[in-house]
């Protein structure tokens, strides 16, 4: 056998070997991922007041969540947000685990990031639309900048009736 193909034949076995593992990695993380429930988080987000458009579930290794909030569209209740923090605490402190419940501790911190970070910023022409925090193994938080002068408009569908609100 040549001095290529027994090369060759070398680099074949290490490349199906990386596959093989890397494989085995991701069966490993999936089993380790644990059982979210995204209904109770949205339903708890809007109870707070945020308008959720958009939420995003990438099955990647690890898996990514990304949730998008409107901030022209919520009505925040600051009150009802820290009752259901200081309940997450509670559950915490009694060693009750439930993994939703800190999904939601973190995604809540993860806007209150936003809105602080949002008063550090100026900007002439722009103006803070809404935000999207992504959960991964490296949770980020982006602000999402509209031009303030653009025209905005909603348009709504109601009896064979189209409305344009500016």
């Amino acid at each position: 056998m040549s001095i290529l193909r027994k090369t060759i034949n070398k680099v074949t076995d290490t490349v199906d070997s990386i596959e093989n593992k890397a494989s085995e990695i991701k069966d490993n993380i999936m089993d380790l991922i644990p059982e979210i429930d995204f209904e109770f988080i949205e339903k708890e987000l809007e109870f707070i007041g945020y308008s959720i458009t958009k939420l995003e579930i990438a099955i990647t290794v690890p898996p990514r969540m990304s949730m998008e909030i409107d901030l022209e569209k919520s009505n925040i209740n600051i009150d009802k947000q820290n009752n259901i923090k200081e309940e997450i605490n509670v559950l915490e402190e009694n060693k009750k685990d439930n993994i939703s419940k800190k999904v939601l501790y973190k995604i809540i911190q993860g806007l209150e990031s936003a809105i602080k970070f949002k008063e550090k910023l100026k900007f002439k022409n722009k103006e803070l639309s809404r935000v999207k925090v992504e959960g991964s193994m490296i949770p980020t938080v982006t602000l999402i900048y509209l031009n303030k002068n653009e025209k905005k408009y909603i348009i709504t569908w109601k009896k064979n009736i189209i409305y344009y609100m500016f």
